[in-house]
């Protein structure tokens, strides 16, 4: 009677809202743990700081990791330009080795920046960096 009897309660307060269930989000990012620890990255990429007018560009991206681990994740390379530009985006999957992007054509006149984003799978953090090119 007296499991029954505190059950019933139990089951009223959560009902009620007075009690609340916690439970561990899942996310995707890097959690240090007390057997894994999260590595640090930077992204680093060629990017041609001056380009013509109706010229695309190739912009090569690599990421540096802490010691000799090859990170692994996804590269999203992302430019915005000056007003009129469609932002262009272009997201690609990254397993330690260099990976090229090659751009649309830059139509307008103006200061692009480039952003290149590294979302790591775990043991590795997630990165972000800028440049940015001259359209002449």
């Amino acid at each position: 009677m007296k499991k029954f009897l505190s059950g019933l309660i139990a089951a009223f307060m959560l009902s009620a809202g007075f009690v609340a269930v916690s439970a561990e989000t899942a996310q995707a990012a890097c959690k240090p743990t007390r057997y894994v620890q999260c590595t640090a990255t930077t992204p680093k990429a060629s990017v041609p700081k001056k380009v013509k007018k109706n010229k695309k560009a190739k912009v090569g991206v690599t990421i540096r990791t802490q010691g000799n681990k090859k990170a692994l994740g996804t590269v999203t390379v992302v430019i915005r330009g000056p007003k009129g530009f469609k932002t262009y985006k272009k997201t690609v999957s990254y397993k330690g080795k260099r990976i090229s992007v090659l751009t649309s054509k830059f139509k307008k006149k103006g200061t692009y920046k480039v952003t290149i984003i590294f979302k790591g799978k775990s043991p590795f953090k997630d990165s972000k960096k800028t440049y940015t090119i001259k359209v002449k």
